[in-house]
């Protein structure tokens, strides 16, 4: 098997990148509250992005089950993780506007611990079959 190089590394670095940021899109989307749209909802197309991540998947579909009130904490863990960048932005000393709504960069610093929750979710399920 041949070794990665520095350039095909960088390319799939990239291409991961990508995705969590189109990831983030959607999550943002499914957490958005506007004109009557309450978060939890989305279209099928967000939800089809959502889809190609199996353990992200898993973790928001036991948020749906849980309902409105575990759809608001997640909003709220979003926006704890906003503040924090923004108050390490502060102290570092850069001018750092505060987003209107859900932030994409606090949404993919979620998505590992999001991506956990769901791992352990589907382990916990395979754990439970015969």
């Amino acid at each position: 098997m041949e070794e990665e190089t520095d350039i095909q590394r960088a390319f799939r670095e990239w291409r991961e990148d990508q995705r969590d940021r189109e990831l983030a899109r959607a999550v943002r989307s499914l957490l958005r509250q506007h004109f009557g749209k309450e978060p939890g909802w989305c279209t099928a197309a967000v939800r089809e992005v959502i889809e190609t991540d199996e353990e992200l998947t898993a973790y928001l579909r036991s948020v749906a089950v849980e309902g409105d009130d575990a759809w608001e904490q997640e909003v709220e863990r979003v926006r704890r993780q906003q503040m924090r960048r923004w108050r390490a932005a502060r102290r570092e000393g850069r001018n750092h506007q505060a987003a209107p709504g859900p932030s994409l960069i606090a949404i993919m610093d979620l998505l590992p611990t999001w991506r956990e929750w769901g791992r352990m979710l589907i382990d916990g399920a395979n754990n439970l079959q015969p």
